[in-house]
């Protein structure tokens, strides 16, 4: 499976198997795709409605409006992996994901459902730190991935499953509209 933290990153993973411990990128590919979960807390968050999340409040800080966003992407991520259609993804990505990100997840998608494999579970976002210079910011985050796995859709046999401490470095950019999109996500190994 192709890597969904950044263009550089385009090496091939070997396919999961049951016997095979998750590594770090596969959880991480987890983590891209299987999850439901709230911002700065560690509570797990069941899946929303499939109706577009609201912008943060008007009153809110820059930090909290990136913040807004990070989380966001994790909420709807789990329902565009969910969706046959591949424009409704895009859509629903779209709102909280660029390029290259945007391309990468998309095609993620598209080979896991190749493989019959789909996503169940959630994370949970642990936000440690936000950094924001102009319309460029970073977010750290310690992600629990602990109850996200990769399931066969055929055999609804388990293959995979995630980690507790998976430490992520997301950089996100302000768009012309002012929402803050994810342009790439980094590992950072274990927090």
């Amino acid at each position: 499976m192709r890597r969904h933290y950044g263009p550089a990153d385009t090496a091939r993973s070997p396919d999961i198997s049951p016997a095979h411990t998750p590594s770090l990128h596969q959880t991480l590919l987890f983590a891209a795709l299987l999850i439901s979960a709230c911002g700065g807390n560690d509570d797990p968050v069941s899946l929303p409605s499939s109706r577009a999340p609201s912008p943060p409040a008007a009153s809110t800080t820059v930090q909290d409006a990136v913040k807004h966003s990070y989380s966001q992407y994790w909420v709807v991520l789990p329902q565009a992996e969910q969706s046959a259609r591949p424009q409704h993804r895009r859509e629903l990505l779209g709102q909280y994901a660029a390029q290259p990100l945007l391309d990468d997840v998309l095609g993620n998608i598209e080979e896991l459902h190749a493989k019959n494999l789909t996503s169940i579970g959630h994370i949970v976002v642990r936000i440690e730190k936000v950094q924001v210079k102009g319309n460029q910011a970073t977010v750290w985050d310690c992600q629990n991935s602990t109850n996200a796995q990769l399931k066969n859709s055929r055999t609804g046999k388990i293959t995979s499953r995630g980690t507790p401490n998976d430490h992520l470095r997301a950089t996100l950019a302000r768009g012309s509209d002012r929402q803050w999109r994810i342009t790439r996500i980094s590992p950072l190994g274990r927090c």
